[in-house]
Formats: structure tokens, sequence, C-alpha cells
């Protein structure tokens, strides 16, 4: 801590403003609070830890409720929604992309546990397509974010490749040529003129 200037009085404790640092846990108040009763964020004081608690609790009720969902899916979407609050609410940009991913992760999980899908390329599927949608946000929020599309395509074709069994027609034949075409535009793209 250091020395207040004349006619201040001494800060106690880390000072944020906004940023990175304004969504971490941090000591807020009195020195005697435990860390677990004042882990906030921001301006506003918003309670982290008592968001997730409370999604967690109602994930338990569901899942006492639907028993074909596990704690596993209902945990993930908990973390989509603390995340989500603190991009919505809190204004951290860097949760937009945990956000997605969780979400889409999440939403997966739960149809495939409640057999409204059926097939292994749901999960990266859903994932791919997350990613592509943070990517797109990331550029209107102008962050760059351009690992998230390539991350996110080869997660589309990758759950497209896997859902090709489930799918009628003959669509097998399709993602090795999608596979082929995005390799080939990229080795063009980079061939020296």
């Amino acid at each position: 801590m250091s020395d207040p200037r004349p006619g201040q009085e001494p800060v106690s404790g880390p000072v944020e403003t906004g940023g990175f640092r304004s969504w971490t846990a941090r000591s807020v108040g009195t020195d005697d609070a435990p860390e677990w009763q004042v882990w906030t964020s921001g301006r506003r004081g918003f309670s982290w830890l008592g968001i997730l608690l409370v999604i967690l609790g109602v994930a338990l009720v569901i899942q006492q409720v639907l028993p074909g969902v596990s704690f596993t899916s209902l945990f993930l979407a908990a973390l989509a929604v603390a995340f989500g609050a603190a991009w919505l609410i809190g204004g951290w940009k860097g949760a937009t992309l945990p956000t997605l991913v969780l979400g889409a992760w999440a939403v997966a999980r739960m149809a495939s546990e409640l057999d409204y899908v059926v097939g292994d390329g749901w999960t990266p599927l859903a994932v791919g397509l997350a990613l592509i949608a943070g990517w797109a946000l990331g550029m209107l929020q102008h962050v760059r974010r351009q690992w998230a599309l390539w991350v996110g395509l080869a997660m589309t074709v990758f759950g497209g490749a896997a859902l090709t069994d489930v799918l009628p027609g003959g669509w097998d034949v399709l993602w090795p040529a999608v596979l082929i075409g995005l390799g080939v535009l990229l080795i063009a793209r980079r061939r020296p003129a």
C-alpha cells in the first residue's frame, strides 16, 4: 500500500477500474470479511460466486425433475450462464467465447441425453458453430478472434462429417470434398506471387 497524498485517505486493498481486472475476484469492504462473501466484480459489486451458486442449486433441482440430464451438462450450462452474466452485465468482452462455447456444449449434451438428437457429431458441430458466432461477434466488438473462425470451421466440418451416418442421402461424399476445397483455398492464398 502506498502512502496517501496530503488530504487523501489511505486505500486498503486493490483499487481496480474497468478492463480485465474488473471481473477478477477481489476483496471489497472490510478486511474482516472472508473472501467467499465478497467475491465481486465491476463498479456495481455483482457477486459472481453468488450467481454461480444459485445456478448450481437450480441445476440440482432440474436434475431431480429430469433425471436423464447429467450433472455435467447442468454444470456446463451454469458456467455458461455465469460467463454470460460477466459478458452482458459486467461488460467483460473476454467472456463472450466461454459463454457461447459452454452454452453450445451444454445444449448439445442435454439434447443427446434427452434423446432429441442421435449421433456423435452434435457436440463438435454445436461448439464449432458457437466459435464461428464468437468470431462474428468479435468482428462487431472490434476484438480479433481469427483463430475462433478457423477452429470453428474445422469443428463444424468434423461434426458434420460425424453426422453423415445418421443423415439420409449421399452426405458422406460432401465432407471430404469440403475439406479438400478448404485445404486448396488455404494453400492458394499462401502461395507467393
